[in-house]
Parts: C-alpha cells; structure tokens; sequence
C-alpha cells in the first residue's frame, strides 16, 4: 500500500524547482546520516477515512509534515517557499492517486543544534498540510 506521503514524494521529485535543490534527498521521516543539506523529510501526522452511513466513502484526509533542513535559515525558508509553490492549493495526480485538495494549514521555523562544538547546526522550516485524495473503496 502507497501512503499519501509517498506519493506526494513521487509528485515533488518530478519539480525540478525541487530537485534542482535537493536531488532526491526527501526521505520519510529522518534524514539519512549521509544526507547533504538541503534535504527534506516527510511525515504523516495522521490519516483519517472518510464514510457514508453504510459504506466507505473513497476518501482520505492525511495531515502530511514536510521539514526542509538547511544550512542556512535563508535557503531553507526559499525552499520551503518552492514546496509551498508546488502543493498548496494542488488538485491532480500524485503518484498513484488524485489529489483532491492540498491546502497548506501552517508553517514553522527552528534549529536543530549540532551535535559536537561546531557551529555547524540546522536551520529547518517546517509545512503541514491538509490533504484529501481518492482511495479505493473495497467491495463485497
């Protein structure tokens, strides 16, 4: 089973706004250890299933988090702009599924420390959004 996540990595990569930038370096969840910034990580918060009174209605609703990790707080803002360019208010193909909706519902910004006396940290801005795509409904 693809995730929406997935599938919405699958629809990014094919943004050469994107990939220009990051290569393929989005990964579920964590950053990989070798990962060179900029890099970009996605998770899905939660999936919800949407039903009539006797069926599954063939919706889904996922709340998809995407974290942009950088060097710089500059350049990782300019990329979390270029993914807020690409999804927000997005309807059509992603991956294998139909979007339906993608609205962006809020942004935030940190720093991830480094790890040993470096200066040497991470600058991260983070887009959460509300997206609802067409799932297959199962039959009996």
């Amino acid at each position: 089973m693809t995730t929406t996540g997935s599938n919405i990595r699958t629809y990014l990569l094919t943004k050469s706004a994107i990939t220009d930038v990051i290569g393929t370096r989005l990964r579920p969840d964590v950053l990989a250890q070798s990962d060179t910034l900029p890099a970009m990580t996605y998770s899905e918060m939660y999936t919800n299933h949407f039903y009539t009174i006797d069926a599954a209605a063939g919706i889904e609703n996922c709340m998809l988090e995407i974290m942009v990790y950088s060097e710089t707080r500059t350049q990782a803002d300019s990329l979390a702009d270029l993914v807020r360019q690409q999804l927000q208010g997005y309807r059509g193909t992603a991956g294998s599924v139909e979007v339906i909706s993608c609205k962006l519902d809020d942004t935030g910004h940190g720093y991830e420390q480094p790890t040993d006396d470096s200066d040497n940290g991470k600058y991260i801005s983070g887009l959460r959004f509300d997206i609802h795509v067409q799932e297959t409904t199962p039959t009996f």
